[in-house]
């Protein structure tokens, strides 16, 4: 959630969205997270859409 900035309803949408995306449980992504190996998402993948600075 501070990592993208989001509600919790957002972020759990968030961890099932990669989970389907890599095919793995929504535990391992959240793990992933927490142990600071998880990819910072493209800006099309917030959920506030393309960040401002980013010329879209």
């Amino acid at each position: 959630m501070a990592q993208n900035r989001c509600s919790h309803d957002q972020a759990l949408a968030l961890i099932s969205r990669a989970a389907a995306i890599q095919g793995t449980r929504m535990h391992d992504i959240a793990a992933d997270i927490l142990a600071g190996s998880a990819p910072d998402p493209g800006p099309a993948d917030r959920p506030n859409g393309p960040s401002a600075d980013s010329g879209q």
